[in-house]
């Protein structure tokens, strides 16, 4: 949300999420302290936004066995009924994305 200019806070961040705004709050934190994100507040659009550009957020770390979770996961859900089909076809991209770089076999 904060890369796509969109200027979050944490009230609009706990509803988009579906969490607490106090967590949301925790969530900027972490951001900011621990990933250094270049997160600045903007009063006048009373929300967050980065300082820099260019910023990404570091990617995913998994453990091997996390992965292959993961991928039997994906590949049990093949068998559930539509309403399942609908979450892997919106999961398989990121999850794909995970794969491309590990030395797991993907579905």
């Amino acid at each position: 949300m904060v890369a796509s200019s969109a200027f979050p806070n944490s009230v609009g961040l706990a509803a988009h999420f579906d969490i607490s705004r106090k967590q949301a709050q925790r969530d900027i934190e972490f951001m900011r302290d621990r990933l250094s994100a270049p997160l600045l507040y903007n009063a006048g659009r009373r929300g967050y936004g980065y300082a820099d550009g260019s910023y990404e957020l570091p990617p995913v770390w998994l453990k091997e066995e996390e992965i292959q979770a993961l991928s039997l996961a994906l590949r049990l859900s093949a068998v559930f009924p539509v309403p399942a089909r609908a979450f892997i076809l919106t999961t398989r991209p990121r999850a794909a994305k995970i794969f491309c770089c590990s030395s797991v076999g993907f579905i």
